[in-house]
């Protein structure tokens, strides 16, 4: 699904990259996340080794909370900066915000189009073991720790079947691009990018220009991204 967006030239946030990128050696997250659970987390390249931190806290709950709490504001800080260059710098129309936990974070509040792929749990257990190379009681714990499908598809605005071929699925995504893309508008102004909820009007207004000035002194992660008014996932 996000190849085909991409192909089609569309800005896209991949938040899996980011907790990656906020996690590197010696940034604040890395320090933090060494202090709490220990040098064994570590690759001998001083790297998160992210296989041994998942069984960790996807096997307890509260080791979870706290690996959360330690990456929501380096998190926060660092798509904020990158929003900003693509609002601000950029001046991009549309962004995708490629998000397995868009729901659970609540960074769907921010978007005017959340688009989630409906897959059978079975179906899904099975793409997430061969996609990660996990076991099925790992799989089932990180299934288990997002919010139920459900309440996902009650925030959808679009509904992608998961089932579909993958050249139907891409020629759906691609179909449904081009048509947010004529319907939005081009961003004249910062307020203009923000337009589609009051939330995103705020922090277009407010947040953006702050947190980005604070997250370039406190945050040494690469930079790169673009605007959000639409959420994939």
């Amino acid at each position: 699904m996000i190849r085909a967006l991409e192909q089609e030239h569309a800005a896209v946030i991949d938040m899996d990259l980011l907790s990656r990128e906020v996690v590197q050696p010696g940034t604040s997250a890395w320090r933090a996340i060494v202090k709490e659970f220990g040098n064994d987390v570590l690759n001998p390249d001083s790297t998160l080794n992210r296989t041994k931190l998942r069984e960790r806290v996807f096997s307890d709950p509260e080791k979870r909370r706290k690996l959360n709490a330690i990456m929501r504001w380096p998190l926060l800080f660092a798509l904020i900066r990158h929003l900003g260059q693509h609002f601000l710098i950029r001046r991009q129309r549309v962004v995708v915000l490629d998000a397995a936990l868009l729901i659970e974070t609540s960074l769907h509040r921010v978007c005017s189009t959340v688009a989630v792929v409906n897959t059978p749990p079975d179906v899904q257990l099975q793409r997430l073991m061969e996609r990660d190379s996990i076991d099925r009681d790992a799989a089932l714990r990180i299934i288990t720790a997002q919010a139920p499908l459900q309440r996902k598809l009650e925030q959808a605005t679009i509904v992608i079947d998961g089932l579909s071929l993958k050249q139907e699925m891409q020629d759906n995504a691609r179909h449904w691009w081009r048509r947010e893309i004529q319907q939005s508008k081009p961003c004249a102004s910062t307020a203009g990018v923000f337009a589609p909820t009051p939330v995103s009007f705020a922090v277009s207004v407010i947040a953006v220009p702050i947190v980005y000035v604070l997250s370039l002194i406190h945050i040494s992660e690469p930079t790169r991204l673009r605007r959000i008014s639409y959420a994939v996932f």
